[in-house]
């Protein structure tokens, strides 16, 4: 079975920086299994906004045209909702984007990728994997 990885954007950013240890890892898993969910597609793509900086523009969507983007659909809706509830009732609320984006995690069965594993080590079923300090 392939294993699907889902980037978080701050996972991309290290690609657009060209962070050795993020290339190797994204090689390994091989493109054809990297994907962006849309609302990490948004994030990077305010950043761009308010940054205006052609050159990191190019830089970027040369790495976004590599890599699948999944729209947030009903099923990652779902999943997000139980994610939520499940933070707020352990007292640990996250963000807006993280919940929703480890709940797009576990509706595709993919590997959530970031470096920012403290927002999501607390999600039950999320399979989380950080590729600026490996564990491996």
């Amino acid at each position: 079975m392939t294993i699907r990885y889902l980037l978080d954007s701050d996972t991309v950013s290290y690609l657009v920086r060209k962070v050795p240890s993020v290339v190797e890892s994204a090689v390994r898993a091989e493109i054809s299994n990297l994907c962006l969910s849309t609302l990490t597609e948004l994030e990077i793509r305010t950043g761009l906004a308010i940054k205006n900086d052609p050159k990191l523009f190019l830089s970027v969507s040369e790495v976004l045209g590599q890599l699948e983007t999944i729209p947030f659909d009903s099923a990652a809706a779902n999943d997000a909702s139980k994610v939520r509830a499940f933070l707020r009732a352990v007292g640990k609320p996250s963000g807006n984007l993280d919940p929703l984006l480890a709940g797009h995690a576990i509706s595709l069965g993919a590997v959530l990728v970031t470096n920012n594993t403290k927002h999501f080590e607390n999600v039950p079923g999320l399979m989380l994997d950080n590729w600026v300090s490996p564990s491996d």
